[in-house]
């Protein structure tokens, strides 16, 4: 799962943008993301 640390997001396989979007933080599953921070990009 990708996550940016500029927007503090992450997108899972299948969102809008995954495969274009260049991450700069990687996470097991969305619990972990959310664990540290992160919440779901909206698109």
């Amino acid at each position: 799962m990708q996550a940016y640390r500029d927007t503090m997001t992450f997108r899972v396989p299948g969102d809008p943008g995954y495969d274009e979007a260049q991450a700069d933080v990687w996470f097991y599953d969305a619990g972990a993301a959310e664990r540290s921070g992160f919440r779901r990009s909206e698109g």
